[in-house]
């Protein structure tokens, strides 16, 4: 009987623990969810979004207009780029899935999904720490700290970050599908359900890195962790633990390796192209500049107004929670060994991740294996850390109340414990919050030239996404933007300056902005008679009781004063049913009606026109493309650094056009780089020195200029053409084509074509498609083939320059001084010497000296140090060459002819010489062009009428309009990219293939045969082969996983039934080999240690 009642006594309290446990999960789900719209969800959908989700909104049109067949190419911004190869895509495919499969719009889709990165993350944390930890009460505390932490909201609200956002969505489910596959396998379960949640953490891995690869790449980092903890805790089979661990980790590395390959192909194909122009590189300084702090970020400290990284300032969780997750770390560092992992993780994060040092020696140490490095930036660590810390901190807060009562075992008590537990970790949690004073924002702006204390602060807290004001519980906007606190707690600058200037900073102090809004209060104190003024008007001696009686008189009758309208309403009333929000996702987007108006009107003057907005209002960068998505307008800058193609070249356009430098306002400048990038319109800031272009003729109009004369993206001509050779790892392209856009080669003489590193590189009948070849920073793979070739060329017609002064690089600096110089250089041989820091030049040849004065050229000296140069003497000077500028009688520059071709050789490398960074001497670029001008003998080019269409984004069709006798070059305006053919259509019908070349600032220069009138030019993107097989090993992997899932069937615990898993085969293969390394290190080792100990010193 007493078996009987104790059975029916433990039947009802599973019972009761069962509907206590679904009930406390519906009403956390429920806290959580409120908390969430309250802490930032709203403020989000209203449409309150980060700085460049402005951008991102521009590509989800885009994406949505073609969904479901994207193409690769994207002319709108960038001169045209690839948005598919260039920036993991699936988080906008995404977007217009649920706009297409719903009533949203694709604003409202691409909303949602922002929404979803937040929701996913807060819920994921909650059913890991229940699910893993076993423990409810940690798990709704610690999604709650994560969505009080502002960190977790900042690339949503602040950087608008959104693809890395949305990637946020599976990095959740990641985490925890990971946790079960890894502890099930190294406890050697190979079952279904293993093999289930291997699937499943592959898919949440494909999906996070498709949207954003940050997101794969820190899961992967933070799961290798999992291998490190398990180890170090796993007393007793450390060895079989680290083998099994390894094993899911490579497992999980090579799966999500092959099925991203549909994605990672097609990027590192194209990165391949635009590295080429990218950026060169951050240094030190600039890296240690851009790291916060661990302090800041733990929120110990935080950066004010007109710190550098102010924009960090969010960055960060509050303090108590980093209190409570140290807490944790001590608690349980060597306890458990999730929280090990956890730890460990942590505290790399918080050390190397924010070293500048580590940063650089990754930078510097180019052998670093990607595998080591990947998953180990700031922004990847603390994708995964928005996790891990309120997890922690969640678990130190129910562990300081579980640990008292280790002792209990028996299961009645231990329920009772658990009710206690529970309160207790709620009510610390929650208080902790609230009297967190550290986190009350109360201080004024650096405007005020103080920062003393506020001490009649409203109750506002640097808590979710743009601060917790319970005055405004819900961020509403209007109610937000006449609340003092935002003026007076550094969120609205110009305001508050603008506002403190009229000696009103007394309102930020006052009791008032507690109970109503001092901007009203302020104005409606203003319309009163000075002699009639309430005591609300006098915020200097107002008093808290005085205040609070008007707010209640207010609040019982809205007629009582004429200020009544301006009063807060209080918490309860925010929180009643009736005022909540509603849940609507914002779809009222039209950031600059005024831009859209604009453009309209530049689209009807001229469908096809080229707009470029300074940096100084690149928000108009991001709406332009929004606005002109059913127009044929582009435009050159774009956000995404990774897609363009002449990033380095286009950056240095844009810093000639904000005209900041004294040496960049020159009119032909200005003009030649408008011609190059096919510039018409250039959108430029109310502020920008707009002098230079006036000079150069530009015309005004509303929020800019317009360039004067005809200029267009396609432009069909038989100028000249300079095929410049260099090698490219030392970029000597970027120097010459500076100083051809600074006047050396004007955009009217001739078109410079990007060449390859090596002269042999080319046959001779290639070379004779150029008319100059220059050689600046070349080299050669046979000396004999490059001068056979030189000789050959010049001897045809063709003209060369070149230039032997850049020591080390090139390979004829005169390094022995011996006689072997290459036929078409004017010296038998040539040597390297200093000639001193001087400044002594004659200019021996007067047919160069129009516009020279060599007064005001370079000095020979390079820092403090001297400009070292190739050079010979006298006696060496071939017959055919003549010596044109010199310094105490050595040669620096000379010329001659060979045959019907000429040649200029210099020994003074004269292109960095002329700007040696940002500084011009446009003395020596005149006579560059002088000597370039030699070359053409003044002949004048002519321009063939030419129009095109785009009949879709991946292939323009060019209609030739009138004969092109001699043939020419049309140079089209749009990136450079290889896997574009070009064919000639000639009125016949009859095909060409074209040759293309990478002209200018990275554009497309296509070499047009002789043909008449009415032919025509398709050039159309195909997809290479390697896409399309990394597409089928993507699906084949998929199709690998899905099958050892059911596979998983045939395996017993006691081993398999008839042998038939494939996983559990390959796996004993792999524990064999790996087993066979380490008793091979293990024996090696007791060798040397054994060699060691007989050693006798």
């Amino acid at each position: 009987m007493l078996r009987l009642i104790r059975k029916l006594l433990d039947f009802s309290l599973f019972i009761v623990e069962v509907i206590f446990r679904f009930f406390y999960l519906i009403v956390s789900f429920a806290i959580i969810a409120l908390a969430l719209y309250i802490l930032g969800g709203y403020y989000f959908i209203s449409g309150q979004w980060g700085t460049d989700f402005a951008q991102a909104l521009g590509i989800a049109v885009w994406v949505n207009k073609y969904f479901p067949n994207i193409p690769f190419w994207y002319p709108l911004s960038g001169g045209g780029v690839s948005l598919t190869h260039a920036y993991p895509m699936l988080g906008y495919y995404l977007a217009a899935f649920v706009r297409s499969i719903s009533d949203l719009s694709i604003v409202q889709s691409f909303t949602l999904l922002g929404f979803l990165s937040i929701v996913s993350m807060a819920f994921s944390i909650y059913l890991f720490v229940a699910l893993r930890f076993k423990n409810q009460t940690a798990a709704f505390i610690a999604s709650i700290f994560y969505l009080v932490s502002p960190i977790s909201w900042t690339w949503l609200v602040d950087w608008g970050f959104y693809s890395e956002s949305v990637s946020h969505i599976f990095v959740g489910p990641a985490i925890l599908s990971w946790d079960l596959f890894f502890v099930n396998f190294i406890n050697r379960d190979w079952g279904i359900k293993t093999r289930l949640y291997l699937f499943l953490t592959i898919s949440f891995l494909f999906l996070a890195m498709g949207v954003h690869f940050l997101g794969g790449f820190a899961l992967i980092r933070f799961f290798s962790f999992y291998v490190i903890g398990y180890f170090i805790l796993s007393k007793g089979e450390r060895k079989q633990v680290f083998l099994r661990g390894l094993t899911a980790l490579l497992l999980v590395g090579l799966f999500s390796y092959l099925t991203t390959l549909v994605f990672s192909i097609p990027f590192n194909n194209y990165s391949k192209i635009a590295s080429l122009s990218g950026l060169t590189g951050t240094s030190f300084e600039q890296i240690q500049q851009s790291l916060p702090s661990a302090l800041s970020i733990l929120g110990f400290t935080s950066y004010k107004l007109g710190d550098f990284l102010h924009s960090m300032r969010n960055f960060s969780f509050p303090s108590i929670i980093s209190i409570f997750a140290i807490l944790g770390i001590i608690l349980f560092f060597f306890k458990d060994k999730r929280m090990l992992t956890f730890g460990l993780y942590a505290l790399y994060g918080f050390t190397l991740t924010l070293s500048p040092h580590f940063w650089w020696y990754q930078k510097s140490i180019p052998v670093l294996p990607f595998l080591l490095t990947s998953g180990t930036t700031m922004r990847e660590m603390f994708i995964v850390l928005r996790v891990v810390w309120p997890i922690m901190a969640a678990l130190a807060i129910t562990g300081l109340f579980s640990l008292p009562f280790f002792w209990i075992k028996n299961r009645y008590l231990q329920f009772i414990k658990a009710i206690i537990v529970i309160s207790l970790a709620l009510l610390l949690a929650g208080y902790s919050l609230y009297s967190n004073t550290s986190e009350k924002e109360g201080y004024l702006l650096h405007a005020l030239n103080n920062n003393e204390k506020i001490e009649n602060i409203p109750l506002i807290y640097n808590y979710g996404a743009k601060k917790l004001d319970f005055r405004n519980i819900f961020e509403e906007k209007k109610l937000r933007e006449k609340l003092i606190a935002d003026i007076c707690t550094n969120n609205n600058y110009k305001e508050a300056a603008l506002f403190l200037k009229g000696g009103t900073k007394r309102w930020c102090g006052s009791i008032l902005s507690t109970y109503f809004m001092p901007v009203g209060i302020e104005g409606a104190c203003g319309r009163q008679k000075k002699d009639q003024l309430p005591d609300i008007c006098y915020p200097e001696t107002l008093t808290k009781e005085k205040a609070e009686s008007i707010w209640i008189k207010c609040r019982d009758n809205v007629n009582s004063f004429p200020f009544c309208k301006e009063r807060v309403p209080s918490l309860k009333e925010q929180l009643e049913p009736k005022n909540w929000p509603e849940f609507k996702l914002n779809d009222n987007y039209d950031p600059d009606p005024e831009l859209n108006k604009l453009l309209e009107n530049i689209a009807k003057e001229n469908p096809q026109a080229r707009v470029d907005f300074a940096p100084a209002v690149s928000n108009l960068s991001m709406y332009a493309p929004y606005y002109n998505l059913d127009r044929s307008l582009s435009q050159m800058h774009t956000y995404l650094p990774t897609a363009s193609l002449l990033l380095r070249f286009q950056g240095w356009q844009q810093m000639v056009f904000m005209q900041t430098l004294p040496q960049f306002k020159n009119p032909d400048l200005i003009n030649n780089l408008a011609q190059w990038f096919g510039i018409q319109y250039m959108f430029l800031h109310s502020e920008t020195d707009v002098t230079t272009f006036k000079k150069a003729g530009w015309e005004s109009f509303s929020r800019g200029y317009k360039f004067p004369l005809k200029n267009s993206i396609a432009e069909l001509s038989d100028k000249r053409t300079v095929l410049a050779i260099g090698q490219s790892k030392h970029q000597p392209y970027d120097q010459v084509l500076s100083i051809a856009f600074l006047g050396a080669i004007p955009y009217d003489d001739a078109y410079i074509v990007w060449g390859k590193d090596a002269i042999d590189d080319y046959s001779l009948n290639e070379l004779k498609n150029f008319n100059v070849l220059l050689l600046h920073g070349y080299t050669y793979r046979n000396k004999g083939q490059a001068n056979k070739l030189l000789r050959h060329y010049v001897e045809e017609g063709g003209n060369v320059f070149i230039d032997t002064g850049w020591q080390y690089t090139v390979p004829d600096w005169g390094k022995n001084g011996q006689d072997n110089a290459l036929d078409i250089i004017p010296f038998k041989s040539l040597s390297w010497k200093d000639l001193g820091k001087t400044s002594s030049y004659t200019l021996e040849d007067k047919r160069f000296s129009k516009n020279i004065d060599l007064s005001k050229f370079n000095s020979l000296t390079y820092g403090d140090q001297s400009w070292g140069v190739s050079t010979a003497e006298r006696n060496k000077l071939k017959t055919w060459a003549k010596v044109a500028l010199s310094v105490d009688g050595f040669p620096l520059i000379a010329t001659g002819e060979i045959g019907k071709g000429k040649i200029v050789w210099s020994g003074m490398n004269i292109f960095p010489h002329a700007k040696p960074g940002n500084v011009v001497y446009q003395e020596e670029v005149n006579f560059l062009h002088n000597l370039f001008s030699w070359f053409s003998d003044n002949k004048n080019s002519k321009d063939y009428k030419i129009t095109f269409t785009r009949p879709h984004p991946d292939k323009v069709e060019f209609a030739i309009g009138e004969d092109l006798p001699e043939g020419g070059y049309l140079l089209w305006k749009e990136g450079y990219y290889p896997h574009f053919t070009t064919t000639l259509i000639n009125n016949s019908g009859k095909d060409e293939k074209l040759s293309v070349y990478r002209a200018g600032p990275g554009f497309s220069l296509i070499r047009v045969p002789k043909t008449e009138a009415g032919s025509k030019i398709v050039r159309e993107y195909k997809k290479p082969l390697s896409e399309s097989l990394a597409f089928l090993i993507s699906i084949i992997t998929f199709l690998v996983l899905l099958f050892l899932v059911p596979e998983g069937l045939f395996l017993v615990p006691e081993g398999l039934r008839g042998g038939t898993s494939v996983v559990y085969n390959l796996k004993n293969i792999f524990d064999k080999r790996i087993g066979y390394i380490f008793k091979r290190v293990h024996k090696a080792a007791n060798v040397f240690e054994k060699s060691n100990e007989d050693e006798d010193y």
